[in-house]
């Protein structure tokens, strides 16, 4: 045995040898020795204290934030106790009371309806203050109301008149952000010289009383605003912050800087629902869609369309416009105006604040316009509270078909009992189409816009995935294929009818502006950059002294600064902003100098 191994041994290559070698050291048991076992057992017991040390600082911060969460509810409540109205505001006990309308009936936009609710505070806080009227009511089943609906929509605007100076201004910017921080809202706050118009929404319902109850402790004109409420939103309907913008207009008209018609003195007749629904179906009647047109196109008024003898039935009028500043120029049209003649006119909007500057306008141009005067107009009223207000009264919709297109997280919305949502519901089928393909369609989704004019395009989903880019209709049935030419097509409706206006002596531009800095020194920008120059600019704003627009570079990039020789000069020139000059509208506005450079530079007198 053994001499026959050595044979093998003697005939084996190196190479078999070697293998024979690695195999058998392979089949070795692994021996540790004292030092490797006591560093293994080291590594183990550091690793079992590691895990136990990690364990105990999660279960402290799990401590601490279950501790830190008690705490700041236990805060929350007792900040709420404060604001409770009895704690943190002196109620006002004396009531606003509308006065007569023109036609001699009681108003009726400020009444106020309780609501019931459960706890000593909140119930002493309703028999004691006023409550806005318009509340939601909700036709959902109490099982449905779940608390993913706990959003509160809320709406309001409000016109003050005369318009607060600058000092005033200030002070209502501050207490917006002020008053809706401290009440826990968000959304937007458009805050203007003239008012404030308002969309916010909130999870707690008596925060937004409290908010609404606090602007009137602040201002009376308060007490005159209808504050509409719609409740049992989905959490995701509610504005991620607060913004409050600071704007020229509560709704751009483009009347900045001329003499806007006063709201008070010529705005239209206000009609509750019930009145305006009744309204809709009198002959003779046309009623005007103060909206953008494709908010119009989704959803809107469609009246009886019959008639008794030799009487017109109610014809519906859409504008076609995309933005308000379009709203005067339409007006204005001849053919508009054929329409209007001999009728009595209904305006209505979203939430009633465009009928406010469009009602006053026409009325305005009824009294001193003597094209428009004999046109015997025979009335023109508007819808108290808008759209919003008419689905409260009439959750069926009326006269109302299809949607209506709002400016909040909703994007459109039905009539309650039009509402998909809402059980035993019949929705209305869409009334509008695709822009791009033609189906049948009604929602607003994504940042899709037309590329020629900019407004919201109406795309539907298998569109929207396929990343089609149409025209919006206008541009389409106006053979609109570029920017330049929709502007150049604005620009010239703009210049003709600020012409027809000074021809016939209404609609001039201001001639002051309140200076109450003493500000001389004004920024001016949308200048035409090809044909401005130092002679047109001064024929145009007389009283300029230094004139500087070119930046470091020796560029015009149609912008500049100019100092006028006194602040009435200044006043006057800032009251002309808006107008055009050259195809393009001037914006001019004060700009004091902070101090840093020299002003006036001496280069630059003229």
């Amino acid at each position: 045995m053994k001499n026959e191994k050595r044979r093998k041994d003697l005939t084996m290559t190196p190479s078999a040898k070697k293998a024979r070698c690695w195999k058998a050291k392979r089949s070795l048991p692994t021996i540790q020795t004292n030092s490797e076992m006591k560093d293994d057992t080291d590594s183990s017991d550091q690793a079992e204290k590691v895990k136990k040390k990690k364990d105990k600082r999660e279960k402290k911060i799990k401590k601490e934030k279950k501790e830190k969460k008690v705490k700041k509810d236990k805060k929350k409540e007792q900040k709420r106790k404060d604001r409770s109205p009895e704690n943190k505001f002196p109620l006002k006990r004396q009531r606003y009371e509308p006065e007569s309308s023109s036609t001699g009936e009681a108003s009726t936009r400020n009444h106020i309806q309780q609501e019931e609710t459960t706890g000593d505070s909140l119930a002493q806080y309703n028999r004691n203050n006023p409550r806005p009227r318009a509340e939601s009511s909700s036709l959902l089943k109490p099982e449905d109301k779940d608390a993913d609906r706990c959003v509160t929509l809320l709406l309001f605007y409000q016109y003050v008149e005369p318009v607060w100076n600058e000092e005033q201004y200030q002070e209502a910017l501050r207490i917006a952000e002020t008053l809706a921080t401290r009440h826990q809202l968000s959304g937007r706050m458009r805050v203007a010289r003239e008012g404030f118009n308002c969309t916010l929404t909130s999870k707690h319902r008596t925060e937004m009383y409290d908010f609404c109850q606090s602007l009137r402790d602040w201002n009376d004109v308060f007490y005159k605003t209808e504050f509409k409420f719609t409740h049992d939103l989905p959490s995701a309907q509610a504005f991620p912050q607060l913004k409050v913008i600071p704007v020229v207009e509560l709704v751009h008209y483009g009347l900045e800087g001329r003499k806007a018609p006063p709201i008070a003195q010529y705005s239209g007749v206000h009609l509750e629902p019930t009145h305006y629904h009744q309204k809709l179906a009198e002959p003779n009647t046309v009623v005007i869609d103060v909206r953008n047109h494709y908010e119009a196109v989704i959803g809107h008024f469609q009246p009886p369309t019959e008639a008794d003898g030799e009487d017109t039935p109610p014809k519906y009028i859409d504008p076609k416009m995309r933005k308000s500043t379009e709203f005067p120029a339409w007006l204005d049209n001849p053919e508009t105006q054929k329409e209007l003649k001999g009728k009595q006119v209904l305006m209505f909007c979203t939430g009633g604040i465009r009928c406010e500057r469009a009602s006053a306008l026409l009325k305005y141009k009824m009294a001193t316009d003597p094209v428009v005067k004999d046109l015997g107009i025979k009335g023109v009223y508007q819808l108290q509270g808008g759209i919003d207000k008419y689905f409260k009264e009439f959750p069926d919709g009326g006269y109302w078909k299809g949607k209506n297109y709002v400016f909040d997280k909703r994007f459109s919305h039905a009539p309650l009992l039009k509402e998909e949502h809402v059980p035993e519901a019949k929705p209305d089928a869409p009334i509008s189409s695709c822009e791009a393909c033609g189906k049948p369609w009604d929602k607003f989704r994504g940042k899709q816009r037309c590329y020629t004019c900019g407004v919201p395009s109406l795309v539907c989903r298998d569109c929207l995935e396929s990343k089609s880019k149409p025209r919006c209709d206008l541009c389409v049935a106006q053979n609109i294929r570029s920017k330049r030419e929709w502007r150049e097509k604005e620009q010239q409706e703009i210049e003709e009818y600020e012409k027809r206006s000074k021809a016939r002596g209404v609609l001039l531009a201001a001639t002051h502006k309140e200076n109450q800095n003493n500000v001389t020194r004004l920024f001016l920008k949308n200048m035409c950059r090809k044909n401005m120059t130092d002679a047109i600019l001064l024929d145009f704003l007389p009283g300029i002294t230094h004139l500087v627009w070119k930046n470091r570079a020796g560029e015009f990039t149609g912008q500049g600064w100019v100092e006028m020789e006194s602040p009435e000069a200044a006043a006057a020139a800032v009251a002309r902003t808006g107008e055009v000059i050259l195809g393009r509208a001037l914006h001019i506005k004060f700009d004091p100098p902070d101090g840093k450079d020299v002003w006036p530079p001496p280069h630059s007198k003229v």
